[in-house]
Parts: C-alpha cells; structure tokens; sequence
C-alpha cells in the first residue's frame, strides 16, 4: 500500500502529463517536493483552514519548492486534493513569486480551477 506522500507524487505526475503539459506550462519535477504536513499557520482552524501550501526555493536547504497538503484532507476526497495540489503547483512553477495576482490566475483557469483563487 502506498503512503499518502507517494500517492501525491504518483497524482502530481498524472497532473504533470494531462493538465499543465497540454496547457504549455512547464513543471519541473526536479524542483518540487510534496509532504502532507500541517500549514505553517491556519492548519488546524475549523473555518478557513489552510489546506495548502507552497514554499519558495530559497526557503529550502534542498533548494526545491516544499509543497504541504493539510493532513485533514485525504485521497477519499480525490477531487478536492487534486484542486489543492494543482494549486500549489502553480505556486511551483513561478517560484510563488505572484501570489495570487494575474499570473497566477491565467495559469489557473488554464489549468481547470474556478472561482476565488485564493
């Protein structure tokens, strides 16, 4: 049986093949690590709880994008992590250098996500 951490990895590569490929934006597999771990703030609040959250490079001694998905959210609710991992990707993919601004959103809409990008 596979841990949740493999798991993600096995969904974001899947993601990586038939969401961003196909919409011409380049994730980098090298420069990402994905844990299921509890948000620096807001992980264990129950409303508006953090689910998600993407690291710079530079925060990392690996020098990778550290990507934590909130353990409250599990692979039962498969649509939903995916919408969460496909978000913080972006984040990934420019470093988180544009929030949740225009570049963001364009890669976002690109990707399949709706609604508040936050």
């Amino acid at each position: 049986m596979k841990n949740r951490e493999s798991w993600l990895w096995e969904m974001t590569k899947q993601l990586k093949l038939k969401v961003f490929k196909p919409n011409g934006i380049t994730l980098d597999l090298k420069k990402i690590k994905i844990s299921v771990g509890f948000p620096v703030s807001g992980g264990a609040k129950s409303v508006g709880k953090t689910i998600g959250q993407c690291f710079p490079r530079s925060c990392s001694t690996a020098g990778v994008n550290e990507i934590f998905i909130n353990p409250c959210l599990d692979k039962s609710q498969v649509t939903r992590v995916a919408g969460v991992l496909v978000h913080e990707l972006i984040h990934a993919v420019d470093d988180c250098q544009d929030g949740h601004k225009a570049v963001f959103r364009k890669m976002a809409i690109a990707c399949g996500l709706t609604g508040k990008m936050t």
